[in-house]
């Protein structure tokens, strides 16, 4: 049997080396195995059975075994926050909310969420569907928390791209929310990763 491991990388990247086992073969029936892929990285997503084995047979054995072939999935993902993406931090909330959850905002005021996704190459993402959900909760000190609106103080319901700082932005409007309760919010990613930020209000 020939199975060919699960693999991540980055949109626009170079396509990882694909790798997998091979088991159950004699040493001397010669036969080998290596991996294959269509996927290019262009697009984010999770290709599931993206990742095929080929098996080569030069002795022609391989009739002598009932060979199990088990495809591998290829995730293609936006750069990590470890990168830079367009000269700032990649994959991250952005100024004016501070990435280690310490900002404080006056109840009623307008607190605009930031942040860029780029590919390997650095360059920021513009294409629709980047934002595939936006969520929060409240949190009063206690365990769990309660599931909140998201009001924008802009006619957009949904984060925008402001192509001059050639990034993602929703002004939150903060006017529905309870003073001195911590807001925790998550971007949910079109290529399945998240970006979690969280604020308080006094």
């Amino acid at each position: 049997s020939a199975k060919a491991d699960d693999k991540i990388m980055t949109l626009n990247g170079t396509v990882p080396s694909l790798t997998g086992t091979l088991s159950g073969a004699k040493n001397n029936d010669g036969i080998s195995v290596s991996f294959t892929t269509s996927v290019n990285g262009q697009t984010v997503g999770k290709f599931v059975d993206a990742i095929v084995p080929v098996l080569f047979d030069p002795n022609g054995k391989l009739s002598n075994y009932s060979a199990v072939l088990t495809d591998g999935t290829l995730w293609v993902q936006y750069a990590s926050s470890a990168g830079t993406c367009n000269g700032d931090a990649g994959h991250t909330i952005l100024q004016p909310i501070n990435l280690d959850g310490t900002s404080v905002f006056k109840q009623g005021s307008t607190v605009p969420a930031k942040f860029r996704v780029c590919d390997a190459n650095g360059t920021s993402i513009a294409q629709a569907g980047v934002v595939q959900s936006f969520a929060s909760t409240v949190m009063n000190g206690t365990p769990g928390g309660v599931n909140e609106t998201i009001v924008s103080t802009t006619p957009d319901t949904a984060f925008r791209w402001d192509s001059t700082s050639q990034q993602w932005i929703f002004n939150i409007s903060t006017k529905n929310l309870s003073a001195n309760h911590t807001h925790i919010y998550v971007v949910t990613l079109n290529d399945g990763s998240q970006i979690t930020f969280r604020f308080a209000l006094k």
